[in-house]
């Protein structure tokens, strides 16, 4: 914002006529003892910005429709149970798509890959590797140990794994890609008081003002 603070006019003849007696005093001065003018150029140190905000705002509105979702799946009526599961493919979507998109939004479009490869991992490891154990140890009885016959000897070990892991892994990937990888350095702003001088030049006076900037 910039307001006028000072402005004076000055009689051009008055002008000219102080143009012309600074003139000998400019000419007096001998070339070779006038400095040569130095730009000194000042390194302005970023600032850090924390954006995780928005992906975590989306992270919760994603949990909360999951949670609601998984209620009303239990709910009697023939629509009831449909809409909760709608809900929760919503909230999953909400959890694995907006803190990548919240990257791009801001720039960082690398970084918005690499998130949704977090998230995708947090998931898919933890799965493969109970249904690999599941078939190692329990011998065609699944992870669940579900038949029917029930399987003999089925260990839920696969299944905690499973649990487990994805639990971990979502807790582990929400903590390091909101609290971390969302950061970066932005320009620090221009802050104080600056005093700007105008000069206005016309046919019978000139105006001189001064403007502060802050």
């Amino acid at each position: 914002m910039a307001v006028a603070i000072v402005a004076a006019a000055i009689p051009a003849r008055a002008l000219g006529t102080a143009a012309e007696a600074a003139l000998p005093a400019v000419a007096a001065v001998p070339p070779s003892n006038a400095a040569p003018a130095v730009e000194q150029k000042t390194a302005v140190a970023e600032e850090e910005r924390w954006y995780g905000g928005t992906a975590l705002m989306a992270e919760g509105a994603g949990v909360g429709l999951v949670i609601v979702g998984g209620v009303m799946t239990n709910q009697p009526g023939p629509s009831t149970p449909a809409l909760g599961k709608d809900l929760i493919a919503a909230g999953v979507a909400m959890w694995f798509l907006g803190p990548p998109v919240n990257h791009v939004a801001y720039g960082h479009v690398g970084r918005g890959f690499e998130s949704l490869g977090l998230r995708l991992g947090a998931f898919l490891v933890p799965v493969a590797a109970g249904f690999l154990l599941a078939g190692a140890i329990n011998h065609g009885g699944g992870v669940l140990c579900i038949g029917d016959p029930p399987p003999q000897d089925c260990s839920a070990a696969p299944a905690a794994i499973i649990g487990l892991g994805v639990l971990g892994g979502i807790i582990a990937v929400t903590l390091y890609d909101d609290g971390s990888l969302a950061r970066d350095t932005v320009a620090p702003r221009a802050t104080g008081l600056s005093l700007v001088p105008r000069l206005r030049l016309g046919r019978d006076e000139a105006v001189l003002s001064l403007a502060a900037r802050f």
